[in-house]
This record gives C-alpha cells, structure tokens and sequence, in this order.
C-alpha cells in the first residue's frame, strides 16, 4: 500500500504540490541590449584636381578692327566678357580703313554698353600682310595699346595667331577662341562687299546703317499707309507709321508747337525699326512731307527740320500723286517733290488704281534691293 507523502514534501523543494504554484516574483523592465561603440570613419583627403580652374581676371582685352563688326566678333566679345571682369575692345583706326572709326567704335558701344570701347590710333602699326614680321606688329600694337588704356592687361582673348603675340608683348595670358571659325563661320571682306546677301551676319547696330531706306510721300488720304503695309508683307519687313496721325488720334490736335516733337518722334521710329527690318524698311512719310504739312497748316516749319530734309537720306522715295488732285494738294505735292529732288534721292512717281501703284513700287524696291552700292551708304546717317 502506498504510503502518503508527508505534507509539505515536495520533491526536494518547499512547494505543496496540493497548493496553487507561487507567483513568480514582478520583473523590471528589460534593458536593450548594449550597442558595440561605433567606430568613427576615417577622414577621407579631399580629391586633388592636376588641372584647378583659372580666376577670373580682372582685366580682359579684345582687340581689332571690326571693319565692320559683326556676329563673329560678338561670338569672340560675347566669350571674353563672360570670363573677364572688366573687358576693353579695342578698335585699331587707320585712314585706309573701309569704315570710320568713330562709326565702329559706335556700334560696339550701343551693341555693348557696360564694355569699354576705345579707337586706337594705328597708323604707325605696320600692316603683316605689308611683309612686316608679325612679332614687330604686336609689339607696336601693344605699344599704342598700352598709351590709350594707360593700365595693365591680364588676358587677352584672340581668334587669330596674332592674338597670341600681343598678349606676349603685354605680358598678359592669352586664349584662343575659335580660330577655325567653326561656331561663326563669316568674313569682313564677304559682309562688306555684299552686306545685303549676309545681312543676319551683321551687328543690329550697323543693320540700321546697311538697310535699304524706302519713303513714301502724298497727301492725306492718297494710300500711303495702305502701301507701306503691304510692301512690308511683300518684302516680309517692318514699317514705321505715320507718327503724326498716332499724335493725332492719341493726345490731340497737332498745333505748331508739335511740329518738332512729331517730326523728332518720327525719326526715332525710324531709327528704332532700322534695327530690325530685314533689308529694308518702308516709312509712311519723311521729313519733308513734315516740313511741307508744318509750312502750309502753320505757315513756317522749324528751321532744323528743313535742313534735315535737304539731306539725303533715302535709297529710294515713293511719291503718290492724287488721281484728280485739288489745287492745295498739288501745291502739297509739288513742294514735297522740290524737297526730294533737293535731297538728291531717287524719286518714283505712282500714279493710277491701288493694284498699279503697287506694282510699281514693288519694281522700284527690287532695283533698289539690287543695287550693290555699299560704300556710299557709310557716311550718309
């Protein structure tokens, strides 16, 4: 018979297996485990570049003679102005040159108004295509160039060979830009014998002074404005409006006290749409239609209009005669045409229906386009 275990026997333990088990006793909050220290990295050297970036210089230096300007030459000025602080064009003026140099020095300026443009005077300078070894002309080059600016030169920037030498001869560094002409292929000698034929190669600036200039006059009423608009469709150009009808429509009544402003105004319409026209440009009237309106509306017109419309001006002026004109307007027209003749402008009479007057002047401006005279056109504005 099996014999009860004594109470409170347990196997060895105190535990009364006849009683519930003990609670096991309340445990704290576990403890994350603890994280080997990290090691710090290694500081890596910085990469060494074999070639670093040049500074910007101070001073940059383009030199030349832009006989004319043109896209090449802002391609070259446009590089050196960005890499140099400040940049100085230089124009080398001789009286053998093709263009004034005050003219060129013009175009730069207006082209680039926060550059420096300077004329040297290199009439001392002797020509490389004279024989002269190219070393003696850099070094007299550097010598007139370092008389104008009166200051140093850091870089000079060149798409020739010769670049190379005047930046030696003023200690500056040098840097070719494009000598192969591969981003603006054009030459000086090509734009100045056909300016017409490369006309997108030129400068807005002397564009003004190489497009054809066509004039329309006649009394009111007689279709000019009507013409001017479609001859620029024709020939896919501008034209500039009759500014005092703008005058008229927008602030009052011209009095005589407007001639001037009007007359003032319409120029520099004119100027402003020379810049760009392609070719040529058509103006709804001229100075001496103003003088003449200003003579017969207010009895006298001021002095320096007059003198201005005797000036040529034009390559070409369209007068439109009245189909059964009144005795005013034939005095009108009459005095318009002795203020063209005066001028010595090329004078195209139209007369007839608008389809015929249109004709014609299409005619006209073609012979006009067709004209190569270049040289004239220079020294007339």
């Amino acid at each position: 018979m099996d014999q009860e275990a004594p109470r409170g026997w347990a196997g060895g333990g105190n535990w009364d297996p006849y009683q519930e088990p003990p609670a096991p006793p309340p445990r704290g909050p576990r403890e994350p485990p603890k994280k080997a220290p990290e090691k710090a990295p290694a500081p890596r050297e910085p990469a060494r570049d074999p070639s670093p970036r040049p500074g910007r210089p101070e001073t940059g230096l383009v030199a030349g003679r832009f006989d004319p300007p043109h896209v090449g030459h802002r391609f070259l000025i446009d590089f050196a102005k960005a890499a140099a602080a400040q940049l100085t064009v230089a124009v080398f003026v001789r009286g053998t040159d093709r263009l004034a140099g005050s003219l060129r020095c013009r175009w730069l300026r207006e082209t680039y108004p926060g550059v420096v443009v300077v004329a040297v005077p290199a009439q001392s300078v002797p020509l490389a295509e004279d024989g002269a070894p190219s070393t003696v002309v850099a070094f007299e080059s550097a010598r007139v160039v370092k008389d104008v600016l009166r200051g140093t030169v850091q870089r000079v920037y060149s798409s020739e060979r010769d670049g190379v030498e005047l930046a030696a001869a003023l200690d500056a560094s040098h840097v070719m830009v494009d000598p192969e002409r591969c981003t603006v292929p054009v030459a000086a000698t090509t734009l100045f014998e056909d300016p017409l034929a490369s006309f997108s190669l030129l400068l807005p600036a002397s564009r003004a002074h190489v497009v054809r200039r066509v004039c329309l006059s006649g009394v009111s009423g007689v279709g000019k404005t009507w013409l001017a608009r479609e001859l620029a469709k024709r020939f896919e150009t501008t034209f500039v409006p009759e500014y005092a009808r703008t005058f008229d429509e927008n602030v009052h009544t011209p009095t005589a006290e407007d001639v001037s402003l009007i007359a003032d105004a319409q120029l520099h319409a004119e100027e402003a749409a020379a810049r760009v026209a392609d070719r040529v440009l058509f103006c709804d009237t001229g100075l001496a239609q103003i003088a003449t309106w200003a003579e017969l509306a207010f009895g006298a017109a001021p002095a320096w209009i007059a003198e201005e419309a005797a000036r040529p001006r034009y390559d070409l002026h369209l007068l439109l005669e009245p189909e059964a004109p009144t005795p005013q307007q034939r005095r009108e027209t009459d005095a318009v045409r002795a203020r063209v003749e005066a001028a010595e402008d090329e004078i195209v009479t139209l007369r007839g229906p608008r389809a015929a007057r249109l004709g014609l002047a299409v005619r006209a401006v073609e012979d006009a386009l067709a004209d190569r005279r270049f040289l004239s056109r220079w020294g007339r504005y």
